[in-house]
């Protein structure tokens, strides 16, 4: 089935609303399992995740548009270096969610953390 992408005015907007942005992160989880072909396995994580963080400030955030070329940039950097953290420790199976991305805000800076859990 092919869903509608559905949009916000800017990035801070998609950042904010937690149904959007949640839809967005599991498109990029849904990326990342298809790009390293990585299976989920039950059990208890066997490492510390390894994560990823981008910094994304209001400035930025506001003045960015969300649409389908902008998601896509984001997205395909999530994907590019949660698969050099694959690759750079040898993870051949995925734990509990496989990725976890989550949003944060400090100090009018939106922190985005994705982590490869195995």
């Amino acid at each position: 089935m092919d869903q509608q992408l559905e949009f916000a005015a800017s990035q801070f907007d998609l950042l904010s609303q937690p149904a959007l942005r949640a839809k967005y992160f599991d498109s990029i989880r849904e990326q990342f399992m298809r790009s390293t072909g990585l299976s989920l396995v039950d059990g208890d994580l066997t490492r510390q995740p390894e994560s990823v963080t981008i910094t994304i400030p209001d400035q930025t955030s506001k003045l960015t548009p969300d649409n389908e070329q902008t998601r896509s940039y984001l997205s395909n950097y999530f994907v590019e270096k949660l698969t050099e953290q694959v690759r750079k420790h040898s993870i051949r199976e995925l734990r509990e969610y496989g990725v976890l991305i989550e949003a944060d805000r400090k100090d009018l800076t939106w922190l985005v953390t994705a982590s490869v859990r195995y």
